[in-house]
């Protein structure tokens, strides 16, 4: 539910316009409604969210990390490892 659509990467590859595809990226996790597949309880107990890239700077996983932290609790603590 959080990994990024080929053609969104594909885009991304392409262009490297960062913007445009954090834009899609989040268009579409919203669209999938991506956190009703992560439990609040989840996020308590602490999720590992993977991805190729090095720093989260442009790294999907921080858009899902922040999106989860937003759609279900403000409460908990992203550290980027």
């Amino acid at each position: 539910m959080l990994a990024p659509d080929k053609s969104i990467l594909k885009e991304y590859r392409k262009t490297s316009d960062w913007t445009k595809y954090e834009q899609g990226y989040l268009e579409l996790i919203r669209h999938r409604i991506a956190e009703k597949y992560i439990t609040p309880i989840l996020l308590e107990e602490g999720i590992v969210l993977l991805c190729s890239e090095a720093k989260p700077t442009h790294c999907h996983r921080r858009l899902a990390a922040e999106y989860l932290v937003q759609t279900i609790s403000s409460n908990f603590n992203i550290i980027h490892l």
